[in-house]
């Protein structure tokens, strides 16, 4: 974590009690997901954190029995639990599970009179089903009431903030199925214009320089990106996504992509994670670090903000594709210029990524495999 903090120059820790954060967890009817309270102690004992806990617990996720008997059924939500309370040290941090029911989720939020100002989603699903002739996978009326509902939220001041995929622009059907299912196809709700979509860079760990993550070159994960089937392109990235069409790297694009909404907004680092699951040390790649991790810097701007008795952030893509295109200097971002995420995660030697000729390659400005950058 402080390698992490350090490098993306996080240097305080502001707090403010109206200042929430929460992690959204899918469950299914063949995993649940669960997350340990005794390994998020160990992990800021270990890293020298704040000992803050989990303020409330949506779906009575907490089984540290569990993590220690099924580790993969907390390995994900405890990365997320982890790393989001190891950015944003003081806010106070939520866990929903809403049992793959995103509806169910939204409606949750919205109800509460005082829900937490940012939420990270390390979920998603492809948009189209290789299965059966890459038709739309996810329903409209889901689609529609996605949109409705996050657009509402953004409305009052809250943010969400969702991982962009670890399987490159082929999906997780490639790395299923193999090159019968080579398709661009982004993940959903990524994909949705009224959220921030976090794609994933490897280098931090070393030092830098920032490049996009691909299991190419060793990240064991690819930063997921493109363009929705189902969402059109949103005002706020049209200038961004046709300059991406000029360059020499948006040019030499296999065809076959849609115009819709482009994917991811920014990226943050993604590879090689130390987390504890079941009182034991590992390390991890996923997207799914690097949402709740842009999600808890927001925390840490809100309560900034708060601080200065200001609004939160709310929906802030339009305010993050403005300040890319400053000409004052004050772009924040990293720009990360080189990578591609032509290929699904995997391991080279052990389980090897599939690569195929659907991707995109990281170019000057924002691109569809690391956005506008870190």
């Amino acid at each position: 974590p402080a390698k992490l903090l350090e490098f993306y120059k996080v240097q305080s820790q502001p707090t403010h009690p109206d200042v929430r954060q929460s992690v959204y967890e899918a469950s299914t009817a063949t995993s649940d997901s669960r997350w340990s309270a005794e390994d998020l102690v160990r992990f800021q004992n270990e890293y020298g954190l704040s000992k803050v806990q989990v303020a409330e617990d949506y779906g009575c996720s907490m089984d540290n029995s569990a993590c220690t008997n099924d580790a993969d059924s907390c390995q994900e939500p405890n990365l997320d639990i982890q790393y989001m309370t190891a950015v944003s040290q003081n806010s106070q941090t939520v866990w929903y599970d809403s049992h793959n029911d995103f509806s169910g989720w939204l409606l949750q939020v919205l109800t509460d009179s005082d829900p937490p100002l940012v939420h990270s989603i390390s979920y998603g699903i492809p948009e189209l089903d290789a299965e059966s002739g890459f038709k739309t996978l996810i329903p409209n009326t889901l689609a529609k009431s996605f949109n409705t509902e996050a657009k509402k939220l953004g409305a009052r001041g809250i943010t969400i903030v969702v991982s962009s995929g670890d399987d490159g622009a082929p999906g997780a059907f490639a790395r299923e199925i193999g090159a019968g299912a080579c398709h661009y196809n982004p993940s959903f709700p990524a994909t949705s214009p009224y959220v921030t979509a976090v794609g994933g860079t490897m280098g931090v760990e070393d030092g830098g320089p920032e490049i996009t993550c691909s299991s190419t070159s060793n990240g064991l994960i690819t930063s997921g990106g493109g363009y929705s089937t189902l969402y059109e392109m949103p005002d706020y990235q049209r200038d961004a996504a046709a300059a991406y069409g000029e360059t020499t790297e948006g040019q030499k694009v296999s065809s076959g992509f849609s115009s819709g909404r482009g994917i991811p907004d920014l990226s943050m680092a993604a590879h090689n994670y130390m987390i504890f699951v079941g009182g034991t040390r590992g390390v991890v790649s996923g997207t799914s670090a690097s949402a709740p991790v842009f999600a808890a810097m927001l925390s840490l701007v809100n309560a900034q903000l708060a601080n200065q008795g200001k609004a939160p952030v709310g929906f802030v893509n339009p305010t993050l594709y403005k300040a890319a295109v400053a000409g004052d200097g004050s772009n924040p971002f990293n720009d990360i210029t080189s990578g591609d995420n032509l290929c699904t995660a995997g391991q080279p030697t052990i389980n090897p990524p599939q690569c195929c000729p659907q991707g995109f390659y990281a170019a000057p400005g924002w691109d569809p495999a690391t956005g506008l950058g870190s």
